[in-house]
């Protein structure tokens, strides 16, 4: 995923100004600063809850701007929400592979390759260091 001169501005006040940024598949990395400086603009714009005034946010060299959440979603991007709750009667990991539902719906090409998907899912979460459900 790329952004490059990414600019939001709310009614004159810049919230996010001239923001570029390469990331790769794999890696990891944190976004940190002081309340204000543009954390939660730039989540809301890389995952399409709010559009740019100016610059361009690319995934895989494809333009992300103007898509519909749930396509930006089906290229491998989401996001939570600090008040995000998790269903209390299922494991870390049973949590994990939900979320990963909204991903790969569930059809009947999906039935039919359940075991292996499922499989696939198991296999992302001890990658991140959960026990298998």
């Amino acid at each position: 995923m790329r952004t490059d001169g990414l600019t939001k501005a709310f009614r004159g006040l810049v919230a996010l100004r001239d923001h570029s940024i390469e990331l790769h598949e794999g890696e990891i990395v944190g976004v940190i600063g002081p309340n204000g400086s543009g954390k939660s603009t730039l989540f809301n714009l890389v995952t399409g809850f709010s559009q740019p005034n100016s610059g361009s946010i690319e995934m895989k060299g494809r333009s992300i701007i103007g898509l519909r959440t749930s396509q930006i979603v089906a290229m491998g991007i989401a996001r939570t929400f600090q008040g995000s709750r998790l269903f209390g009667s299922l494991s870390v990991a049973q949590n994990v592979l939900t979320a990963a539902q909204l991903r790969h719906p569930v059809g009947f090409a999906d039935t039919v390759l359940r075991g292996r998907r499922y499989r696939q899912r198991v296999d992302a979460t001890r990658g991140i260091g959960f026990a298998r459900p």
